[in-house]
């Protein structure tokens, strides 16, 4: 399927399983990267260039607000903020209540832009501020993170991404603490069968297509054993979130291969949608392995 309807579908997909349907997007809009897919050298070199073309087209107070701490708090609640009035209204309220007016004033401040733009930069902008982010003391850490949930839990729905964006500064800002004291492999199989399985059903409407995504992946995964195809009642954000923490505690090329097929089963199809990168970028943060330049960019 061509990469627009890849995206309308991939929000009915999600929204069985817990995940908000997203808004249309236009592909011909999407960054290079993402076009190009699969496609290494010449996906670096347009990557780069959409890196520096989004830069230099970052209004001058939004480029000024990721580089400090405070505002850049702002800029990541601005993304997260709806577009429904009554939820928008309920938002700003939970900023000036966890915080104080000229919070939500300034991320009021960014909105107009990120609702034109925001949608396809939305992992630009996040790389830009986590420098910032990270400059923060850990009591104020706790309480962005916070906020960022409490935005996150507005509607009382979830959209692949906003658990991408939500997962990614949590894992970022957040010390990770193991609450596992030893990896059993019928679990860790258990996982990666859970992130396979939402990433094929992210790229793709068919069943039949969803079980074969799944099973090139799992062909290529360290699962030690066949891994079956999850239903999509298990695939929650918490079950997803808790599968991404346990795997993070594998050997670091127990990892690379568990990141090298979630990779396998969004190229299957010769396509990535936004969201596919996003969660793409979600894992490799999480598993804490290197990021191609390709998944950074393809905001």
């Amino acid at each position: 399927t061509p990469l627009g309807k890849a995206l309308n579908d991939v929000g009915s997909e999600l929204a069985a399983v817990g995940f908000e349907e997203h808004s249309h997007v236009d592909a011909s809009q999407s960054p290079p990267a993402l076009r190009e897919w699969g496609h290494e050298n010449s996906a670096d070199s347009a990557s780069l260039a959409y890196a520096a073309k989004t830069l230099a087209a970052l209004p001058a107070p939004l480029s000024e607000s990721l580089r400090q701490p405070q505002q850049a708090q702002a800029v990541m609640y601005a993304l997260l903020l709806s577009s429904a009035p009554d939820i928008h209204q309920q938002q700003l309220a939970t900023l000036t209540q966890a915080h104080d007016p000229e919070t939500a004033q300034a991320a009021q401040s960014h909105e107009e832009w990120l609702l034109a733009h925001g949608s396809r930069h939305r992992l630009t902008l996040l790389d830009l501020a986590l420098p910032a982010l990270r400059e923060l003391p850990p009591e104020a850490i706790l309480a962005f993170l916070s906020s960022i949930d409490m935005l996150v839990k507005a509607d009382g729905r979830l959209s692949a991404s906003e658990f991408a964006l939500r997962h990614i500064l949590k894992r970022a800002l957040k010390p990770y603490q193991s609450r596992w004291p030893s990896l059993r492999l019928e679990r860790l199989n258990h996982d990666i069968a859970l992130l396979l399985a939402l990433l094929a059903r992210a790229g793709n409407s068919d069943k039949t297509a969803r079980i074969k995504a799944f099973q090139h992946a799992a062909a290529q995964s360290p699962a030690s054993s066949f891994l079956p195809f999850p239903d999509k009642k298990d695939l929650t954000p918490e079950a997803i979130e808790t599968a991404l923490d346990h795997l993070a505690q594998a050997a670091p090329r127990f990892r690379e291969k568990i990141l090298a097929a979630c990779r396998a089963a969004v190229e299957h199809d010769g396509k990535i949608t936004v969201e596919e990168a996003e969660l793409l970028r979600a894992v490799a943060q999480s598993l804490d392995c290197p990021a191609p330049p390709v998944f950074a960019d393809a905001a």
